[in-house]
């Protein structure tokens, strides 16, 4: 499962930076992400369920959206003490994050709170198998970092925790 989840990622972002064709310099400095209001735990979770295979909004989720999303998955909750669990177990992130958009494709810096564009390309329609996920304006990719027992024993674990925020 393993072998096959790299290898998907490897032809994937291998595909993604093949379409680069000039220097791209479109990256996008992300606001601080909504921390305030929404749904109340509770009521999310009584209202959690499948998602469902229908098609999705066209427009591409606003900087402001991106942001809390992507803090959502993997944001700073210590006080400046460190990252979340799933992201990076309390050190340096080990698992990056790519974010397709129509306008492109990036990878995020956390440090910076900014996506690196890596092609002005849309990938989105290559990245997915089934093709209502082919219409989404946004697709996230969680890859890891590095090797070794504490990534490779916590990898999918920690980006399926990162993907339930």
């Amino acid at each position: 499962m393993k072998d096959i989840f790299l290898s998907v990622m490897f032809f994937l972002l291998f595909g993604i930076s093949a379409g680069m064709t000039e220097a791209v310099t479109s990256d996008i400095m992300l606001t601080s992400p909504e921390k305030e209001g929404g749904m109340s735990l509770f009521r999310a979770i009584e209202e959690r369920s499948s998602a469902a295979q229908k098609a999705f909004e066209e427009r591409e989720p606003s900087h402001k959206e991106l942001s809390t999303l992507i803090w959502a998955a993997t944001g700073r909750n210590r006080n400046g003490k460190g990252w979340t669990v799933a992201f990076a177990m309390g050190s340096d992130p080990y698992i990056s994050l790519y974010v397709l958009l129509k306008s492109g494709s990036y990878v995020y810096d956390p440090e910076k709170n900014m996506l690196k564009m890596l092609s002005d390309k849309n990938s989105i329609s290559r990245a997915a198998r089934q093709e209502f996920v082919g219409s989404a304006p946004c697709i996230f990719i969680f890859a890891t970092k590095g090797s070794g027992p504490r990534i490779e024993g916590w990898a999918e674990t920690a980006v399926g925790a990162m993907t339930q925020n």
